[in-house]
């Protein structure tokens, strides 16, 4: 949920305008951002599905809430990093962001492994 605030943090203050002209890129490189949106696929999809067979079990449900706001966030960051004019000192705060996002759901994904589902 952090996470989640944090990549909102940065759409506010990404919102200035922006003196320099249109220029769109990327702040991953394409297969290091798919391979980091794979992971946190996976990790919401097994996060979801021990909560669906848990419905009581609220730690479960925290899982997959944070699960699918790590999604979000990538997504998001992805997004506004894209959007022209963005300053070099602003992408590389949107990859980091990206990254400490995709090195979080790899981690949980880890946890998750320790504690099965039911």
């Amino acid at each position: 949920m952090t996470r989640l605030a944090l990549a909102l943090a940065l759409v506010a203050g990404c919102s200035k305008k922006q003196d320099e002209g249109p220029v769109a890129r990327e702040p991953l490189p394409a297969g290091e951002l798919q391979q980091g949106r794979d992971a946190c696929t996976a990790y919401m999809d097994k996060a979801c599905a021990c909560a669906a067979k848990a419905p009581d079990d609220a730690e479960r449900k925290r899982s997959c809430a944070e699960a699918t706001a790590f999604k979000e966030s990538i997504e998001l960051v992805q997004t506004i990093a894209a959007s022209p004019g963005n300053k070099d000192n602003d992408l590389r705060q949107q990859a980091a962001t990206i990254r400490a996002t995709i090195t979080a759901c790899i981690e949980k994904a880890n946890q998750l492994a320790q504690k099965p589902c039911p």
